[in-house]
This record gives C-alpha cells, structure tokens and sequence, in this order.
C-alpha cells in the first residue's frame, strides 16, 4: 500500500472519531464506540507493508469501519429517519454500533483484496 493511501485512510479513521466525541462527550461511550476506530488503525499499522492483491485489505477496513462508526453518529446528531427520537430504545443504537461498524470493515476488506486481485490482473508478477 502506498504511503499516500495508508496516510489517507488514517485520516479518515482520525475524523471518524470527531462525531463520537461530540455525541457522546467524556464518558466511557466514547472508548466502546471509538473502539472500532482503534482497531482500524491497528489494522493500517499491521497490514501496511502489502503487496499485491491484499494491498488494499487494510484501507478497505479502514474506510468502511471509519464510515460505519461515524454514519451512526452523523444519524443521531441529524435525527435523520427518527435515529434519535423515534423509540425508546433507540440509544440501543451505540451498543451495536460498534459491532456493525467491525462487519464493515471485515466487508470492506474483503472488497480491498478483490480489488486488488482485479487491478493485478495481467501484471507481470514482480512488477508494483
């Protein structure tokens, strides 16, 4: 992966966790769901020299974790579709979040390695 895409995903996760701060302010919410985020990046730091077709594993990760966790909360502050108001039990939201934004992720690495393995395709098997 190259320097420029690993800096790009991890700016990504770093501005995913903005939307949880300001949600959930200081508070043990914030560790849970900044979670997913932590393990993000973890996933960049590990995965970050790969080559061929699971180059694109770990910013896949990234960027669908990081998406997840921050859609989540981008809905409650915006209320959108009832997110915040339209149950009583809609606060359920945060304890799931980060189980559903670490499924996304594993999707979204998926879709890294195939992507990958396609753009490979027909290269020489030295070449970067």
């Amino acid at each position: 992966m190259s320097r420029r895409v690993a800096g790009a995903a991890a700016g990504l996760v770093a501005a995913a966790a903005i939307p949880v701060l300001v949600v959930h302010g200081p508070g043990p919410g914030n560790w849970w769901n900044l979670a997913p985020l932590a393990v993000a990046a973890l996933v960049l730091a590990l995965l970050r020299n790969r080559t061929g077709g699971s180059r694109f594993a770990a910013p896949g990760f990234a960027l669908f974790t990081a998406a997840a966790v921050a859609g989540g909360h981008l809905a409650w502050v915006a209320d959108l579709g009832g997110t915040a108001t339209g149950s009583s039990t809609s606060g359920l939201l945060f304890v799931v979040l980060p189980f559903l934004a670490l499924g996304a992720g594993l999707l979204g690495a998926g879709l890294g390695v195939a992507s990958g393995t396609l753009l490979d395709r027909g290269r020489p098997a030295g070449e970067p």
